[in-house]
């Protein structure tokens, strides 16, 4: 389930001011939480495992629990959240574990998917699992896979290009399972992959950093950055 505490540096342990749970009357489609996100209205996004995508109320602890059905082509695409991401213009995205991605439509409460679609090359993502989301200096949106690499969403044309693996090519992606994208204070790209190591995008090449340079892995699972600007890869 969901637990929130209260963070006090006179206060410790830190206060629990409520919990979500499955089988609240008010709560969660599932006990198994995968991502959370809080966007610029202040509403919170809880991606899960099986349970859909729920948006969460701090006002009033009411929920709204978005699924996927069959029959339905403007509902989430996929019940198994992996990420969920909120860009410059106030879009939501949510990268599921096999249909692909979806941007929220705040409008009317649907979604517009962008799915695998391997007869449809550059209209569709390569790979039906997104793992990660983020946004460059171009608006443009960088998807995560686990198969196909980056697949960079031009939202102007509606189309994606892709940076693939390929072990022939040295200043190429190092690895096609990607696991985690990071944008630092000087917006570049980090990108965190599953076996490559880490990569930073420059001039439309990778550079590589991998145990030999002194990574304790070359799996990375997550990055951030601190104050004085280093990076901290778990």
């Amino acid at each position: 389930g969901l637990s929130v505490y209260q963070l006090d540096e006179n206060y410790y342990p830190a206060k629990l001011l409520f919990e979500l749970k499955k089988n609240d009357n008010n709560g969660l489609s599932s006990n198994y939480i995968t991502s959370i996100l809080e966007d610029k209205d202040g509403y919170y996004w809880i991606g899960t495992l099986a349970g859909g995508l729920i948006q969460f109320n701090p006002s009033t602890k009411k929920i709204e629990i978005f699924k996927s059905y069959w029959d339905d082509s403007l509902s989430l695409s996929n019940n198994y959240i992996n990420t969920i991401y909120e860009d410059s213009k106030g879009d939501i995205w949510i990268g599921t574990s096999a249909g692909g991605v979806n941007k929220f439509n705040k409008q009317n409460n649907s979604f517009i998917r962008y799915m695998y679609d391997p007869g449809k090359p550059q209209k569709n993502l390569n790979s039906p699992e997104v793992t990660s989301i983020c946004e460059d200096n171009n608006e443009n949106l960088w998807f995560g896979t686990t198969t196909g690499g980056l697949n960079i969403f031009n939202r102007s044309t509606e189309e994606f290009t892709y940076y693939t693996y390929s072990g022939e090519n040295k200043n190429g992606i190092s690895s096609r399972k990607i696991s985690c994208i990071y944008k630092d204070k000087k917006r570049r790209l980090w990108i965190g992959t599953y076996g490559g190591g880490l990569n930073l995008f420059l001039k439309n090449s990778f550079i590589h950093y991998g145990k030999k340079d002194g990574l304790t892995s070359n799996i990375i699972y997550s990055i951030t950055e601190d104050d004085v600007g280093n990076l901290w890869l778990a």
